[in-house]
């Protein structure tokens, strides 16, 4: 499993921590979109069901490592990574996006970070590509090509420098590679490549159309610039890495090719119990 919070400093201590507590709790409240009325009163959005409002996904994406295609390895348990940063308010770069492979000032990992975080709407005209706007849109852009709500994405670097399972600021020793969701280059020092954990958050943004007020996250922040996502890995020992060997290669007739888990034969599935 992986402990998958929003909070930009509060990290379970051990894996040992995890795997005894009876039931853990980890609080998760900067992925909550609230919804502000004119009036000032203040509501959470509720999102869908349990397997709706969140998913979490373990991508097998190569990337060059000194010129050489690298495939990932699992992501070592006590890993802890933050991914954007939450007290971000702007963005600095070009839009839209230039071109891939992204070079200069769009590569650097300022930069990268930015871009590791999407909001894409649901059930409009047209679906929209992974990641396609780095910002929460307005209430107004909302109403108008939101019937199916909106989607939250955050993107975890792939990069790793080998060694350390932390950093001081649950960054430096990660890095995003130049190409995004894609792939593409790790940067020096870096010369290990880690499962890319994405992640979705569903939300309901429906419920308020044609209502007086504006969305904002449990941070505060009305932009969506800051969004960003936690994660401490502390899978069962031995899983993550042969799920990622036996079912992370995309080769047509291997277990798990399809991206569903259930059919990867590592896992035994428990059925979902909504909340």
């Amino acid at each position: 499993m992986d402990v998958l919070t929003s909070g930009q400093k509060v990290m379970p201590t051990t894996t040992l921590t995890i795997h005894t507590a009876k039931r853990l709790s980890v609080p998760t409240k900067y992925f909550q979109l609230y919804y502000v009325w004119s009036s000032g009163t203040i509501v959470i959005l509720r999102a869908y069901t349990h397997d709706q409002r969140f998913k979490r996904y373990y991508k097998h994406v190569p990337a060059l490592v000194d010129g050489v295609l690298t495939d990932p390895g699992a992501i070592p348990n006590g890993m802890k990574i933050i991914s954007s940063n939450a007290i971000r308010r702007n963005f600095t770069l070009p839009v839209p996006d230039p071109p891939l492979p992204w070079a200069g000032g769009d590569a650097t990992q300022e930069a990268l970070e930015q871009k590791a975080i999407g909001f894409n709407y649901l059930g409009g005209k047209a679906p929209e590509a992974s990641l396609y706007r780095y910002y929460l849109p307005d209430k107004a852009f909302l109403d108008t090509n939101c019937p199916g709500g909106l989607l939250f994405e955050v993107l975890f670097p792939i990069c790793w420098n080998g060694k350390d399972l932390e950093s001081s600021d649950f960054k430096s020793h990660v890095a995003y590679s130049d190409a995004g969701a894609g792939g593409g280059n790790c940067p020096l020092g870096f010369n290990h490549v880690i499962n890319q954990i994405f992640l979705e958050t569903f939300y309901n943004v429906a419920v308020f159309k044609d209502r007086n007020g504006f969305f904002a996250f449990a941070n505060g922040d009305p932009t969506g610039y800051g969004g960003h996502g936690n994660v401490f890995t502390a899978w069962e020992e031995g899983i993550l890495a042969a799920a990622t060997e036996q079912c992370g290669p995309i080769t047509p007739g291997s277990p798990g090719a399809d991206g569903i888990t259930a059919n990867c034969p590592v896992f035994d599935m428990n059925p979902v119990v909504d909340q």
